[in-house]
């Protein structure tokens, strides 16, 4: 219709109703493109917003299991208990009843594990660098630079110690099947504890089990008090953006 309005007025050299024509037609395709685009800036915006609630998700999840690990904290004192029951070698088989109890559970590891399947997807699509909130997406970076870096780096030694340790104890104390504990074994009950009073490689395998785990929780808390502040700032974007 506009065409032939556009060419009905050409032949009739009516050159105002041509300059009409031709302001509707690129009015229209203004208009159109920016219909286009607040659509598009409306989808960018929804994908934000899930995007955020996502990673915020993630964040919670290293939270939850970060904070379980702490609850972990009284095992480097009772790996220190030990150590002292191994040198002062009481009579008393009671002050050995908690050595087994420490022993049995040489296999803990406190590592703290990464959850970034919304951060890498953010980063692919653009949608990290497209943040406008120049403070979170700092905080977000900060986060996972410390998990991916240095978390992997330190962890590396203390699992390479902790492991160690544990190769020692289990090289030189029996172990024998028990459902009802953590990880399914208990000190053989027929061994004597006290022949190890002696055995100074045990004793600083037991040493170095402490360290690892000492070292671990130290790091977890340092992780922990970083996440916390991502997520409170998370939260603020999301209820902002609802």
């Amino acid at each position: 219709m506009i065409l032939q309005n556009l060419s009905k007025a050409v032949r009739e050299q009516n050159y105002y109703a041509v300059a009409l024509e031709f302001v509707i037609v690129i009015a229209g395709v203004v208009i159109g493109f920016q219909i286009q685009g607040w659509a598009q800036e409306r989808e960018i915006a929804a994908r934000e917003t899930q995007y955020l609630h996502e990673l915020l998700a993630d964040m919670r999840g290293m939270i939850r299991y970060m904070e379980q690990l702490n609850e972990l904290r009284d095992y480097e004192t009772d790996l220190g208990e030990a150590v002292e029951v191994l040198r002062s070698c009481p009579a008393d088989e009671t002050e050995w009843s908690r050595v087994r109890r420490t022993l049995a559970l040489h296999r803990i590891r406190t590592a703290a594990f990464v959850i970034d399947g919304a951060y890498e997807e953010m980063l692919a699509s653009g949608a990290l660098a497209r943040l406008e909130d120049a403070e979170l997406k700092a905080q977000i970076k900060r986060s996972y630079a410390l998990l991916n870096n240095n978390q992997r780096e330190a962890q590396a030694g203390n699992q390479t110690l902790a492991y160690d340790a544990s190769t020692v104890i289990v090289d030189t104390v029996p172990f024998a099947p028990d459902q009802e504990a953590l990880f399914g074994v208990k000190v053989e009950p027929d061994f004597d504890l006290r022949a190890l009073c002696e055995n100074i490689r045990f004793q600083n395998a037991v040493l170095d089990l402490q360290h690892a785990h000492r070292s671990r929780m130290r790091l977890n808390t340092g992780f922990l008090e970083v996440l916390q502040v991502t997520e409170a700032m998370l939260v603020a974007r999301t209820e902002e953006n609802s």
